[in-house]
């Protein structure tokens, strides 16, 4: 087979959540990376007698959505969108999320979710220079659909 030509990078990636008026923000100028593992949930296998193989079966698709966030003051970035989240009594509710690569221009890959904020977590260190990373997990709830965007 002879080398790719069709490879992409994550430079222009462009996500989006849901902010606290359920309105999609564009969150990209403060995420650092993404994170995308589409599973499927997959037996540990059964043999049978007279078999060295494993007989195994599938059921269902699961998803796990991480990103690096850079902590910020400014209001509507990242942090503070993702932060509103948390601490909003309404917490227990899913919001959109959508990932877009290598960047929302038509031919480029989408994928939609309806997501619940698992995880916010970040380190405070003395004396480091670097801005400050928070780790974001998210939590899909229903479908992850994918799509391509059209002209």
């Amino acid at each position: 087979m002879a080398q790719t030509t069709t490879g992409r990078t994550g430079c222009d990636v462009v996500i989006w959540v849901d902010n606290e008026s359920n309105t999609l923000t564009n969150i990209s100028g403060s995420t650092n990376s993404v994170s995308l593992s589409l599973t499927n949930n997959v037996s540990g296998g059964t043999y049978t007698f007279g078999s060295q193989w494993p007989t195994r079966f599938a059921c269902g698709k699961d998803a796990t959505i991480s990103a690096s966030i850079i902590f910020t003051t400014a209001a509507d970035e990242a942090f503070d969108t993702l932060l509103t989240w948390y601490h909003d009594p309404s917490t227990a509710s899913a919001r959109s999320l959508r990932i877009q690569a290598p960047d929302g221009s038509s031919g480029s890959e989408q994928w939609d979710m309806e997501v619940y904020l698992a995880e916010l977590s970040w380190d405070m260190t003395a004396g480091d220079a670097e801005p400050m990373m928070v780790s974001v997990t998210f939590t899909p709830t229903n479908e992850v659909v994918h799509n391509n965007i059209g002209s």
